[in-house]
């Protein structure tokens, strides 16, 4: 969990029952994550240009939701708590599709999600690449993780491999195929509209998470 302490080292050194943090979650203003007893605020996950990662979730919950109109499969936002009971943890990705009937558990955490995305800064990409990725491996349902980067027109595919685990597929740059819902969307589509260079929130995240 390394890559997880390196954003918070205050909460990793206080354990909370996952009990008491689901009743916690009920009234908080600000979401936190959850992994084997630790709190992790999920602002700091977003941390360098909210602007950026804000109109990038957009772009995607759009691009998405357009394109599985009619289908079995729906879009959520990252209100959406996700619960892996086997580590366990209570996380809020950036962007969630479920495909058929969602399944729902403690405190109305989803269990059976297909698709699901993060949009990485610069403090978050090595929690997104290693810790987020090992549990959502974790979880059968998931047959497609992205790692969106909200600093370069890339995006990180990994899909399910036929041994079962999520495997790293490309980094896409133009097209993105997928598979888990049968769908391609364009690069450009997702960064439409997206300016790293003027997004003046990037130094003042960064500043207040380094005091």
């Amino acid at each position: 969990m390394s890559a997880v302490r390196k954003l918070d080292r205050t909460s990793a050194s206080v354990y909370l029952h996952e009990d008491t943090y689901l009743q916690r979650e009920i009234d908080a203003v600000e979401k936190t994550e959850y992994i084997a007893g630790i709190l992790y605020p999920r602002w700091q996950m977003m941390a360098g240009g909210r602007l950026v990662h804000n109109l990038l979730c957009s772009n995607i919950i759009r691009a998405l939701g357009n394109t599985l109109a009619g289908s079995k499969c729906r879009t959520l936002t990252s209100d959406t708590r996700i619960h892996n009971p086997r580590t366990p943890a209570y996380l809020y990705p950036d962007v969630v599709v479920v495909c058929g009937k969602p399944e729902l558990r403690k405190h109305h955490s989803l269990v059976n999600p297909t698709l699901l995305v993060e949009v990485s800064s610069p403090k978050s990409v090595e929690y997104d690449r290693t810790t987020k990725l090992l549990i959502y491996d974790t979880i059968p349902s998931v047959q497609e993780y992205l790692i969106v980067s909200q600093v370069a027109q890339e995006i990180i595919l990994f899909r399910r491999d036929e041994a079962g685990r999520l495997a790293f597929v490309e980094i896409a740059t133009e097209t993105l195929i997928l598979e888990s819902v049968t769908c391609t969307l364009t690069i450009r589509d997702i960064y439409e509209d997206t300016s790293f260079e003027d997004d003046e929130s990037m130094d003042d995240d960064d500043d207040t998470i380094s005091q």
